[in-house]
């Protein structure tokens, strides 16, 4: 972590670069140097820090002589920026993507091990990771001329103090397990080995940096790998940088069953494509650490020129850190079924199938009314039953009722105590 003296602007600026796809023959890049930098301007005019932020995918097939390549650039764009931005400190914060997997280097075993990748294929021990990341050696070796290799390289992150504000990048390998030919849905991360980030927003601003977008997570594994990969990244960010499927695209979501939620996910263009050369594109973020504005620009190659057809403001929100948090085995007991329950080989939860049942009012006068009929989750948000009671015969539901409301009432920010 860096610290540098305290100034009144805390002012960060982003590069974010996507989808570079350096090759060890004909590089565009070469001939779209100058048009680079003449579109950056004054972007980072006041920054102390700026952060160049490559989503992945340097490489065009993970080959050394391809990282022999980027290095030589990257080297150049240090310089460059150094010389435009004198005063300013530069840093880069790159994840690997599936181009840079090095699939001569890919064995039966580690296709046989992510045909069927879940928290129990892994165990508890490093193996499986350790063999699938095999196919990126290449791309950690081109990471060390840089940075230091961290010490776990599915997950990591890079802090820096920035006058008294503090910033954090975390960095998702959601390559480690690419193949050559990945579809949507089929990837998995790892989230319950990193369970403790949940209630450590210890930072101002908190920024996800990965390669593939949600949609390429497996939602059929037992514990929804997609699902619970939402949830981390929102519980822990509240911007998104991502790549991989060269569109670019700004998205601001909240999830109002969960506190905290608003998140804005940033997806980069292809910087450099081997297949359609006059499709590339960047951005730039310029962020006031001290109320959370960005900036945002969007530059897109047209007439052989970087134009920026773009601009944006937004406010991100900064995540605050939950007082108490619920044990994993207390949630598995709330959603525990107590019967022999299961679909297409996936161990099912309560809260997989539960439908909120509909109640009668014990104020009820006339028989068989609808009125007199309330849907149970209306009690999450509405105000009217503040105070209520529960009553009916043995068996009914009501204790699957009260874990239900105990668990979506935690989501929403309250702190539920369930007696029993």
């Amino acid at each position: 972590m860096t610290e540098l003296p305290s100034i009144t602007t805390p002012n960060v600026g982003i590069i974010h670069l996507s989808d570079i796809h350096f090759s060890d023959k004909e590089n565009i890049f070469e001939t779209r140097w100058e048009l680079f930098f003449r579109a950056l301007k004054d972007d980072f005019s006041d920054c102390l820090f700026v952060y160049i932020v490559v989503s992945s995918d340097i490489a065009n097939a993970g080959k050394k002589l391809e990282y022999k390549v980027a290095i030589t650039y990257f080297k150049k764009l240090l310089e460059q920026l150094k010389k435009r931005y004198n005063s300013t400190q530069l840093k880069l914060i790159i994840v690997p993507g599936n181009h840079d997997c090095n699939f001569d280097l890919d064995t039966q075993a580690r296709k046989n091990i992510i045909k069927n990748i879940n928290y129990d294929t892994i165990g508890n021990d490093e193996s499986v990771f350790q063999m699938c990341l095999k196919t990126q050696l290449d791309f950690w070796n081109f990471y060390n001329v840089f940075i230091k290799v961290p010490d776990n390289k599915i997950y990591f992150k890079i802090s820096d103090t920035i006058a008294d504000k503090k910033l954090c990048f975390h960095c998702f390998n959601t390559a480690w397990m690419s193949q050559k030919n990945e579809n949507p849905g089929t990837l998995f991360f790892p989230v319950k080995r990193f369970d403790e980030l949940k209630n450590k927003n210890e930072f101002d601003l908190n920024i996800a940096v990965l390669h593939h977008p949600l949609n390429w997570f497996n939602p059929n594994t037992p514990d929804n790998n997609k699902k619970e990969f939402q949830n981390l990244l929102e519980d822990i960010s509240s911007l998104q940088i991502i790549g991989h499927e060269h569109e670019n695209e700004l998205r601001k979501t909240e999830n109002v069953d969960r506190i905290a939620s608003q998140t804005v996910c940033v997806s980069g263009d292809v910087f450099q494509n081997q297949e359609s050369t006059t499709q590339s594109g960047f951005q730039t973020f310029f962020i006031n650490l001290n109320n959370n504005k960005v900036r945002l620009r969007r530059y897109r190659l047209e007439k052989e020129i970087y134009q920026k057809y773009s601009e944006n403001e937004i406010t991100l929100n900064k995540k605050t850190k939950r007082l108490v948090e619920l044990n994993n085995m207390y949630i598995e007991k709330l959603n525990r079924i107590n019967i022999p329950l299961s679909f297409s080989d996936k161990q099912v939860k309560l809260s997989d199938i539960y439908v909120f049942p509909d109640l009668e009012a014990l104020s009820s006068k006339s028989e068989n009314a609808i009125n007199d009929f309330i849907d149970s989750e209306t009690v999450l948000n509405n105000s009217q039953f503040k105070n209520c009671i529960f009553e009916g015969d043995s068996q009914i539901g009501k204790s699957s009722l009260l874990y239900m409301l105990f668990l979506r009432f935690f989501d929403k920010g309250f702190y539920p105590i369930l007696l029993g």
